[in-house]
């Protein structure tokens, strides 16, 4: 029985191992699935076993001596060559040659790509760290709390007149003004008597 391909094409500036992973994830297309990954004059060739779409669970190279991380982190680095995606769901017996328990997740990989740390246990930790920087809580100026008090007059007028000396230098304009205007009218209305006073009789 032949195993289907899923996927295939070729690895270059415009589609990189790490694009090809994150296609993987979110297409979904097999629980269990072989990447085979080949450089270009193939000085680099090998497999990659894939489990849920999620997980690293082995790789290899041809060269039998390079196996589990260290094949991952070879296979990765191809920047020109092929790659396929086989679908072994069917027939996982073929694929056990790749099981080595490895479980790495595929989305730590994604996210230290193209800069893979030289052992698994280091991708885990620098993929925290980065996650936490990412969610670190920005400084912020502190807020002024705005007045909680209520007034029938509504919030404008509390701002407004905030402590009683601020009103009164407020109102202390207007009262002048009020006594100059009843000064000059009361001038007014005093020549105004004496203007128009009639004559005294003879």
């Amino acid at each position: 029985m032949s195993i289907p391909t899923i996927d295939s094409g070729k690895i270059w500036e415009d589609r990189t191992t790490k694009e090809i992973l994150l296609g993987i994830t979110k297409a979904k297309k097999s629980d269990y699935a072989v990447l085979r990954i080949a450089s270009q004059g193939l000085s680099i060739d090998g497999e990659l076993l894939i489990s849920k779409c999620s997980t690293i669970q082995g790789a290899k190279t041809i060269d039998p001596e390079v196996t589990g991380y260290t094949a991952v982190r070879i296979l990765l680095s191809v920047e020109e060559g092929t790659y396929s995606l086989l679908d072994y769901k069917e027939e996982p017996e073929q694929a056990a040659h790749l099981e080595q328990g490895l479980k790495v997740r595929i989305n730590q990989v994604i996210n230290a790509l193209p800069n893979l740390p030289d052992l698994a246990e280091q991708l885990s930790d620098s993929t925290a760290t980065g996650r936490m920087r990412a969610i670190a809580p920005v400084e912020l100026e502190p807020e002024v709390p705005e007045p909680t008090t209520k007034s029938p007059y509504g919030a404008a007028q509390i701002n407004q007149f905030t402590t009683a000396g601020e009103a009164e230098k407020k109102s202390l304009p207007v009262v002048l003004i009020a006594i100059g205007v009843v000064m000059v009218l009361a001038l007014i209305a005093t020549i105004a008597v004496i203007t128009f006073k009639p004559p005294a009789p003879l």
